[in-house]
């Protein structure tokens, strides 16, 4: 359950309120998660805009700011922590997934959270200018949609 603070903040320019939001905690580091707003207006202004603000994020419509971990550091905790369940071959093949067509490139040194479709899309473009089959670049491809897909559901990325 989200919760939230309103803190004054008076400057030069007038009053503005710092609205917190607690999410919870980061899965990745343990830490808690907290959302920060910058709101102008009356204080009761603040309050409705913290309640829709909680309220965003109760109903699943509201992105949480977790680490700013990059796209190989998550997968490879990906691996790690949520896919116990599969095949020792298949997680080998994630593994060298990772390391040879993830790591290697500018698309493993983004952060998570800035990560686009045309990203991809150039990521997909340079596996195939590097004359790998097709069904690896499926697989390459695969692995990273089920890693972001559990990014979605942890509420890591929007989409």
């Amino acid at each position: 359950m989200a919760s939230g603070s309103i803190r004054e903040r008076k400057t030069k320019k007038g009053t503005s309120y710092q609205l917190t939001i607690e999410a919870g905690v980061d899965p990745i580091t343990g830490e808690r998660i907290r959302q920060y707003k910058t709101f102008k207006g009356t204080r009761k202004q603040a309050e409705k805009e913290l309640s829709r603000l909680i309220q965003e994020m109760e109903n699943g419509t509201c992105v949480t700011q977790a680490s700013p971990v990059s796209l190989t550091n998550w997968m490879k905790q990906w691996l790690e922590l949520y896919c116990i369940n599969i095949e020792g071959t298949t997680r080998h093949n994630y593994d060298v997934i990772i390391r040879n067509h993830i790591e290697p490139f500018h698309i493993g040194k983004l952060p998570l959270k800035s990560l686009r479709n045309t990203h991809i899309q150039e990521w997909v473009n340079a596996l195939v200018d590097m004359n790998l089959r097709a069904k690896t670049i499926r697989n390459s491809f695969i692995c990273l949609k089920s890693a972001l897909s559990k990014a979605v559901t942890l509420k890591m990325i929007s989409y």
